[in-house]
């Protein structure tokens, strides 16, 4: 905080309490304190602190601000005494009001003796709770001189909602933090979850997504400094049916689950809060589409109606009116209010949007717009609830509104996902309407069924039933291959086997416990990459297996423990595909004792999960080198690419990822384009990879219809040559799924 900083917020408070009055209900006097905050003492968002955060930059406690209408006085610790007084010091320029700021150490009797004289009525924050000497000794004081106290949380209000440039370009970061936690891990993390049907709690993400706030390198804000980041709350994760709007909601433990999940989050940057709320519903009814897409309107309303000089209610009574207005008595389904002002305070209590504040919007004000629907019911989801939130500023007059979260989109095509099959109603078509519509994904067409004739019909039906015919041959070969794959396991004749099969005595870790790496410590899981096995503590002994011997590793987490089991490969565990697996051994007595599983407890979680890392990385290193072994394939050389350079436009498909990767990070996004002979993968840096038409053995197309990822697969004849690595399965995954589905109709 600069001294120039100071002196004109100071300023700015005697201009509000002095020229205009408004919210300090006459005073002749402010007395602003801070007590003691204990070491696990959760005070939250309080008026007091949010002040001296603005006016001195820090949150101060013990400390007492005593303001007259000609001096002003700071009774602080010794231990800021020098900070303040360095601050102060200078007076600004630009200051309307020249005034000479004492500074003293706080000791017994000094409150007393500033407040000698005082002529009431005197504004404190009557609704705040301290402890501490000061606090007690400003109490007594008061109760000695006989005053009226008034409460003028109101007109601190109103001087510090109004925001200057720095300000808002603070919440303007906070708020992009915000929107790219939502963008880089939260959105993909449901993604995943959803996509996967993995378990997780409300609690555990919102854990993780705390977590990203404070490390923003991960969410792609590495220029921030980590310990200026704190979340605003815990973030809030809902969905299961039950569901809070108020901002005071927290998450609980039950499963995230598929159908209407409500994420709020909010990020703070040097003490300056944001705030962003999106709702996501999977497999949504045209019902809940039509009311989310009312919610987005009435919320596009009121962010409209955020104007100069304009009510706080009228901003809620527009928002009812358009919900209304899409259908009625939609307006019931409001909370109390639908925001609140945000800043270095989450939530201004004085400046709530709600039917009853008549309080007047101000240029510089900052709100955070929370239109929600509460207690909805749809006849084939059940109970739901909808909410969307954004930081929004409240322009000068003639301008217009501006978003701070505008990048966390909130459209119902970005927040709408399908995981389930389409409805009964498509199954309910006629023969007819099936045929045209097969018909219609064949050929690209975009006319209209209805328009087709009946020679097109009968065109389509020898069409399909070419096409099925082709599909019964494609069956009858791969029911083949796969038999002759079978055989070839079977077969005791060695010719027919990649390589001769180890058993697992074959295998040895350490010819004597000497071996042992030096850095092994006791009762601790160790992971030698170097001899390929790993050294766990049975009764206080290591004792050494090797990576074959491990069928695979997890962890669980149960309270203030970790858990690491490890699963050992046995005689009775594996069915046929397991045993002709790469990295599955051949027993050399299967009738001997072993041991399928061992678990291990840990009060570290960091140790169990860079054991569970390093055991993944040596299995996988292991059958890397196993499967290289068992299969010598030979590189078959392509044919060049023959490059279209006809006037024609080639079709091409932009914006796609490839996997295997040839890049890092964005070096991986890149054109997939259709020439002569084969296909053409470039990215922006130059590089390209070439996939001949002949080398494809099987091409798949998934379409985004019941996935979250739209997959384009080629599956390799003849390996090639990625990054210096042998490829034969090919995927390219379009991060803009409209594309790919215009060029799957176009080239089929």
């Amino acid at each position: 905080m600069a001294s120039e900083t100071f002196h004109e917020r100071l300023s700015t408070v005697y201009d509000r309490w002095l020229e205009k009055g408004a919210g300090f209900a006459g005073c002749n006097s402010l007395a602003i304190i801070t007590g003691k905050i204990d070491q696990d003492e959760d005070i939250g968002y309080l008026k007091s602190y949010a002040l001296f955060t603005w006016l001195l930059g820090s949150e101060l406690q013990g400390t007492l601000l005593f303001l007259t209408k000609k001096s002003a006085k700071i009774l602080c610790t010794e231990e800021d005494e020098q900070s303040i007084s360095k601050l102060v010091r200078k007076r600004a320029d630009s200051a309307t009001h020249k005034l000479d700021v004492v500074v003293t150490p706080y000791k017994a009797g000094a409150i007393k003796e500033a407040l000698t004289g005082v002529d009431g009525p005197v504004g404190v924050l009557t609704k705040e709770k301290h402890h501490g000497d000061n606090i007690d000794e400003l109490s007594e004081a008061l109760k000695a001189a006989e005053v009226n106290q008034e409460n003028i949380s109101e007109g601190l209000s109103l001087v510090m909602n109004v925001k200057d440039e720095r300000e808002l370009s603070l919440i303007k970061t906070a708020a992009d933090l915000t929107c790219n936690v939502f963008k880089h891990f939260l959105l993909p993390e449901v993604e995943d979850i959803l996509d996967r049907d993995k378990k997780i709690s409300h609690t555990r993400l919102s854990e993780r997504v705390e977590n990203c706030i404070l490390e923003p390198r991960r969410v792609k804000m590495g220029s921030l400094e980590a310990r200026l980041c704190d979340p605003c709350y815990p973030p809030i994760i809902q969905s299961g049916g039950k569901y809070d709007l108020r901002p005071s909601a927290q998450s609980d433990d039950k499963p995230l689950t598929a159908g209407c999940l409500i994420c709020s989050l909010g990020a703070r940057y040097r003490n300056y809060c944001s705030n962003a709320i999106r709702t996501y519903l999977i497999d949504a009814s045209a019902e809940q589409e039509q009311i989310y897409e009312a919610l987005v309107e009435g919320q596009e309303a009121a962010i409209g109606a955020l104007k100069q000089g304009q009510k706080l209610n009228t901003v809620f009574k527009t928002v009812a009116a358009k919900l209304n207005s899409k259908k009625e008595g939609l307006s019931s389904h409001l909370p109390k209010n639908i925001g609140f002002a945000i800043g270095i305070e989450y939530r201004d209590a004085a400046f709530v949007l709600n039917a009853k504040n008549e309080r007047l919007l101000e240029p510089g004000m900052v709100f955070n717009v929370a239109v929600g629907l509460q207690n909805l019911k749809d006849s084939k989801k059940g109970d739901y609830a909808l909410m969307v939130a954004d930081t929004v500023v409240v322009p000068k007059e003639g301008e217009s509104p501006v978003v701070y979260t505008q990048s966390c989109k909130k459209a119902f095509k970005s927040i709408s996902y399908k995981l389930q099959d389409e409805e009964q109603e498509d199954e309910e078509e006629d023969e007819d309407d099936l045929l045209i519509r097969e018909a219609e994904l064949q050929t690209g067409s975009r006319r209209s069924r209805h328009a087709k004739s009946a020679s097109e019909i009968a065109g389509t039906t020898e069409e399909i039933e070419k096409r099925k015919k082709h599909q019964e041959e494609l069956a009858r070969r791969m029911l083949e291959e796969g038999k002759a794959r079978l055989g070839d396991a079977k077969s005791t004749d060695p010719s027919k086997k990649a390589g001769k099969e180890k058993t697992l005595d074959e295998y040895i870790a350490y010819e004597s416990p000497e071996a042992y790496p030096a850095s092994l410590k006791p009762r601790q899981i160790y992971v030698d990459m170097q001899n390929e096995s790993i050294l766990l503590p049975i009764n206080g002994v290591p004792v050494p297996f090797h990576i074959s011997a491990v069928k695979n590793v997890g962890k669980i987490e149960e309270g203030d423990n970790s858990y690491i089991r490890i699963n050992f490969h046995f005689p009775a565990s594996g069915n046929i595909n397991n045993r002709n697996k790469a990295d599955a051994p051949k027993f050399p007595d299967p009738e001997k004792d072993f041991i399928k599983e061992m678990t291990f407890r840990s009060a570290n979680s960091d140790n169990i999960n860079e054991s569970v890392r390093r055991i993944r990385e040596l299995r996988r290193r292991f059958v890397s080198q196993l499967q290289e072994e068992s299969k010598p394939e030979v590189q078959v050389q392509q044919e060049n690419l023959i490059l279209d350079r006809s006037a024609t436009r080639k079709p091409y498909l932009n914006d796609v990822a490839i996997r295997p990767s040839v890049q890092s990070g964005k070096g991986n996004k890149g054109i997939l384009e259709a020439h002569t002979n084969g296909f053409r993968f470039r990215t922006a840096k130059g590089v390209h990879i070439d996939v001949i038409y002949a080398n494809v053995k099987h091409a798949f197309f998934q379409e985004a219809k019941s996935e979250v990822i739209v997959l384009l697969h080629f599956n390799l004849i003849h390996p090639i040559m990625i990054r210096n690595k042998k490829t034969v399965g090919r995927s390219i995954r379009p991060l803009n799924s409209k594309h790919l589905t215009l060029l799957a109709m176009s080239r089929s």
